[in-house]
């Protein structure tokens, strides 16, 4: 029933007879109408009014309303089927207005809302339920790009009708279409479209009928597809797409906006991490370093005084120095190389392990220490320089951590896996078991006592990820420790 208000007396008596009928329902002035017919001598343009008809008994007398925007208009005497030709054309202008002021002012909120949004999840369902109602849909989804460059479907509503992680291969389906060509689509019946890819609708269950889908844009580069399905009407139209294209735009920015704050959080976290290892490497040179050069500075002062005893000072002299300066090249090889490739060869473990034991004798013969090592070692892949740093670390922590007078062995485990075992004994006190990953962290030592920032084991741990390895130990109180770590054979 469409609601008619009449505004004068001439229109009043002219078309109630004809209004009389169960279409039509005459309202006062005081209720809300779809259609106002006025006697054109007493048209004023009304802001915000709709469906308006101007009605007079002299047709001379329509010009003023029609020139004043007036686009209806009835005079005397016009035969019923005009005049209720004339009524019918300006409610269904009214709805369609009253439909489309309702549109902008979604499509003008959901645009704020989707600019607004930091959660991906949000600015999906947001969507889709603006799109839906704006085109008149049952349900709509996004695509968004898989890692083989197909679509993969990421959101859908209603969640009833389940798309979610549907894929399509790179260029397959309607929406593979609209992303490959950067073209939108209107599908009245996808069963006879041949762009139309069926096993989507044999995987959800989900019978597809008509389908508007267009493409999700940013920077001229398309980030997705936005679907909508199932037309109320029966068919979506160009109307349709205009105002489904109008959130689409913002919704790709919203979209791009969450992505780009995530990446920047994640490297936030990248940055972080470097800087907690610069600051390693620039604690290590400083714990490395500081023993060799105290010996240095302590012979210097030694042969200063009583130089009649350089032939046995100097060839120490220069151990130390040597000492220092391997450590040293070996930790700006650490920090060059920790964002590039790294390069990997077969190593001699053997002769990795007699340098380091060469560079720890005087660490040895302090301790009072023994160091028990196989006659054969298994090949693994690996840095000479790092693994070699790996192994001075475990060494040291043994002598340090393993007793009096320590017994240290090392080893290595048959290959198993794809990756050798290698590992460092000690007889000392052991490990709780709350222990075993707080030693790997950066200035945590193994016991309060003793010296040095606890970084070796922590430095010892970052090599053998770069290297695709494992570290860990085993340990109980009152057993020993034994730590350990990987290495791959190929």
């Amino acid at each position: 029933m469409t609601r008619v208000r009449l505004i004068g007396q001439s229109p009043r008596d002219a078309l109630a007879p004809l209004l009389a009928s169960p279409e039509w329902s005459l309202v006062d002035d005081a209720e809300p109408s779809e259609v106002v017919v006025v006697d054109a001598r007493d048209f004023r343009p009304r802001a915000g009014e709709r469906g308006v008809v101007s009605w007079c008994d002299d047709p001379t007398l329509l010009a003023p309303a029609i020139d004043g925007g007036c686009p209806h208009y009835l005079y005397a005497g016009a035969p019923p089927a005009l005049v209720y030709a004339v009524l019918r054309r300006a409610a269904a202008q009214a709805c369609a207005a009253e439909r489309h002021s309702g549109q902008l002012a979604l499509v003008s909120q959901s645009g704020r809302s989707l600019g607004a949004m930091r959660d991906m999840h949000e600015i999906a369902r947001r969507l889709l339920v603006a799109v839906t109602k704006l085109a008149g849909g049952e349900g709509g989804s996004i695509w968004l790009w898989a890692d083989d460059d197909g679509l993969v479907c990421r959101f859908a509503e209603p969640n009833e009708v389940s798309m979610l992680d549907v894929h399509l291969p790179p260029g397959e389906g309607v929406v593979g279409w609209v992303a490959r060509r950067q073209q939108v689509a209107l599908v009245d019946d996808v069963g006879t479209d041949p762009r139309f890819a069926p096993e989507v609708d044999s995987q959800t269950g989900y019978h597809t009928g008509s389908l508007l889908a267009v493409p999700l844009e940013f920077a001229d580069t398309v980030v997705g597809v936005l679907e909508v399905v199932h037309s109320e009407r029966g068919a979506f139209d160009e109307d349709d797409l205009v105002w489904v294209q109008m959130l689409a735009s913002p919704a790709a920015l919203a979209l791009e906006n969450v992505r780009a704050v995530r990446r920047l959080a994640e490297r936030n976290g990248e940055l972080r991490e470097r800087n907690a290892a610069l600051d390693a490497f620039a604690h290590s040179v400083a714990h490395d370093l500081k023993r060799p050069l105290v010996s240095l500075v302590g012979l210097a002062d030694i042969l200063d005084e009583e130089p009649e005893d350089a032939a046995a000072l100097v060839p120490r002299i220069a151990r130390l120095g040597r000492i220092a300066y391997q450590i040293v090249e070996e930790l700006l090889l650490l920090a060059q190389l920790r964002g590039a490739q790294v390069p990997r060869v077969r190593l001699d473990m053997a002769a990795v392990v007699a340098e380091i034991r060469i560079r720890l004798a005087d660490d040895v013969a302090a301790a009072r220490g023994r160091v028990i090592e196989p006659t054969h070692w298994p090949s693994a892949l690996g840095h000479g320089p790092w693994v070699g740093e790996v192994w001075a670390n475990l060494l040291s922590n043994a002598l340090k951590y393993g007793g009096a007078a320590p017994i240290v062995t090392l080893g290595a485990d048959p290959p198993a896996n794809g990756e050798v075992r290698f590992w460092c004994r000690d007889e000392g006190p052991g490990l709780e078991s709350a222990a075993h990953t707080r030693v790997f962290e950066a200035f945590t030592r193994a016991t309060d006592d003793g010296e040095g920032l606890g970084l070796g084991l922590s430095i010892a741990s970052r090599i053998v990820d770069r290297l695709e390895g494992r570290i860990g130990v085993d340990s109980a109180p009152g057993q020993g420790a034994c730590f350990w770590f990987t290495l791959p054979v190929a």
